[in-house]
Formats: C-alpha cells, sequence, structure tokens
C-alpha cells in the first residue's frame, strides 16, 4: 500500500519519525530558486502525512565547469535549501556532492541536479493521514492550483508567456507547511476527532493519476472488509489552475510526462460490468467544449511543488475553506450511487 512517506522510527518521546526523498533535474537557471523549489517539493510527501519536517540532507550533482563556478553553484543551491527548510523551523545535517560525467549544458546552471531526504516527526498521540483512508461523504480539497508541468514544458520551448512563469513561480514559491499548520491547528481544536481522512501530494502522477492511488488502496481495505467501493466525483468548474495553464493546454502543449499519465483517464470510463471510477461533474456529453478537453488535460498534467489533496469530513469543510488557500473540487462517494 503506496504512502507518501514512511515511518521509520519511534523517538523515546513518543514521536514518530517519517522519511521520504525525492529530487529532480534543474527546471529553471536560477541555482538558488531552483534549490529552494525542489526542497519544497520534496517536502511534500512529509506533509501528507500530517508530519512537520525536521531535517533534511541534500545530494547535490555540479556540471563540469570550473571550481570556482562549482563552488558558487554549490553555495547558491545549499542557500536555497536552507532557505526552505528554516522557514518550517528544520535544518540540514548532512549531504554529499558529486559532479556530472556529461557536458555541461548552456546555461550551466541547468546541469545542476539535486535530491533530498527529508525526515518529519508526529507527535505522540497525533494520527498519521494515510493515502486509502477515503470515507463515504468526503469533500475532496485541493491547496493550489494546478498547471505547473505544461507552463514549465511550454517556457522551455520558449512559448510560454512569461507573466504566467512569474505567476506560477512566484505560486509554488509558497511553502506549503503554512496551509499544513492551519489543518493541524484546526484539528486541534477537536481532540479525538478525524477531521481529514486521507492525504496526498500531487507530484507526477497528476491530480487524477494521485487520486486513483487513493481509491486504489481504499477499495482494496474496504473489499477485505466487505464494505462497497467507493468513487470520486470532481467538479470541473471548481478545478483550480495556475494563471495561463488552461490556455496552454487548450492550445496543444502539453508535458513531456503527459502521454503517460493519460492512461489515467481509464479512471473516467464506464462500462457495462462496472461505473467510473472517478466522474466528472458536469458529464463528458454535456461538456464537449475545448474547457472540458483542456481539464482532461489539466487532472493529467504531472507537478512541481504540486498541491496537497485531503479528504475531510464535511462538518469541517466550512473552516477549513475559510483557512486560504484551500479549494473544493469534489466528493467521496459509494460507487453504486
Amino acid at each position: 500500500e503506496p504512502e507518501d512517506a514512511s515511518c521509520i522510527s519511534f523517538a523515546s518521546n513518543g514521536e514518530r519519525i517519517f522519511q521520504s526523498v525525492d529530487g529532480f533535474p534543474a527546471l529553471l537557471s536560477d541555482p538558488w530558486l531552483n534549490a529552494r523549489l525542489t526542497t519544497l517539493h520534496a517536502c511534500s510527501d512529509i506533509w501528507a502525512c500530517g508530519a512537520r519536517v525536521d531535517s533534511a540532507q541534500a545530494l547535490i550533482s555540479l556540471p563540469v565547469v570550473m571550481e570556482s563556478v562549482q563552488k558558487e553553484l554549490l553555495a547558491q543551491s545549499l542557500a536555497g535549501i536552507q532557505s526552505a527548510l528554516e522557514q518550517q523551523g528544520a535544518t540540514l545535517i548532512g549531504g554529499h556532492t558529486l559532479e556530472a560525467r556529461s557536458v555541461a549544458p548552456v546555461p550551466e546552471t541547468l546541469g545542476i541536479q539535486i535530491a533530498l531526504t527529508v525526515n518529519g516527526c508526529l507527535k505522540k498521540g497525533q494520527l498519521a493521514w494515510a493515502k486509502g483512508q477515503l470515507q463515504s461523504g468526503d469533500v475532496l480539497l485541493l491547496s493550489r492550483g494546478l498547471g505547473s508541468g505544461v507552463l514549465f514544458a511550454a517556457a522551455m520551448a520558449g512559448k510560454a508567456c512569461p507573466q504566467d512563469i512569474d505567476a506560477a513561480i512566484s505560486e509554488l514559491n509558497i511553502s506549503q507547511h503554512i496551509a499544513l499548520e492551519k489543518l493541524l491547528g484546526i484539528q486541534m481544536k477537536y481532540p479525538g476527532t478525524e477531521i481529514i481522512h486521507a492525504c496526498t501530494d500531487i507530484t507526477g502522477f497528476g491530480l487524477l493519476g494521485h487520486l486513483g492511488e487513493m481509491l486504489r488502496v481504499t477499495n482494496r481495505r474496504r473489499n477485505n472488509d466487505g464494505l462497497s467501493a467507493l468513487k470520486i466525483k470532481l467538479e470541473v468548474d471548481s478545478i483550480p489552475s495556475l494563471q495561463g495553464a488552461l490556455s496552454l493546454l487548450k492550445n496543444g502543449y502539453s508535458s513531456t510526462l503527459a502521454p503517460a499519465n493519460r492512461s489515467a483517464w481509464k479512471l473516467l470510463e464506464a462500462n457495462e460490468m462496472k461505473s467510473a471510477s472517478v466522474d466528472l461533474i458536469p458529464l463528458a456529453n454535456k461538456y464537449k467544449s475545448k474547457q472540458y478537453q483542456a481539464i482532461r488535460e489539466l487532472i493529467i498534467d504531472p507537478q512541481t511543488c504540486g498541491p496537497l489533496a485531503i479528504a475531510c469530513d464535511a462538518k469541517y469543510v466550512a473552516e477549513i475553506l475559510s483557512s486560504s488557500p484551500w479549494k473544493r473540487i469534489g466528493i467521496v462517494q459509494l460507487s453504486r450511487d
């Protein structure tokens, strides 16, 4: 049963320690900003468990350039990593540096690759959030807009609007530990109550792929318990997107990972044997416009620093929504409904 992070040990004070690893080649030519975004992206696996990030180690691969340039790139990368960690009270406790074997790209800063092992902790008695604990009646909320995949792909092809890229970077640069802290604050007001039933972060598989993971794990558990399967209804008009993303999708642009992610569209298909696992509301046969097709592409768009997705008790939705940036995107219900 896949989870975003693994519980690796129990501390002497009863806290549980979670760990995850993530990273990717440089998306941006600014080494400080690239390192910060990579760190925020890696931290999201810990946040998705309801845990606070405590520490991290970094593995940084530098391009083959002059030693003085390498030192500068390393210094800026480490500073970017620390900016993301220190903001949430976490520390960089170590790491390792490598030199690439390939020729440095142009610009050289795009030759940096960063991976991080991130550690987080849950306080004694605090329940971890899991992917596979969806419940009928849950409301699905998303913490930010989708579309970073197509925006970065279009930017690399020189086809994105600079203002849209600036707006996206500004949004992705906001640490989502702030949203996590607000959720934990609401949870503390109702001790012994499960407000958040399930959570995951939306990254490489896109929204639809990650919701499919949540459904598979949940329905496997429910089947073992003799319970009916669940499905998700996504409210098409409510799914938030980053500025400019839908326009690019309407014009045929997409991330290089989009073709592989389109396999998740099978979750939208119904046949004589079974209903669709995920319904898009309004229904497809009533919504054949370019906008609808762009939404289908948006929900499989791979995300960098993507949103958190939570399934929460409907009784607490209004209170959570009043604590921005959450947006309601759908509901969970019995598959036969």
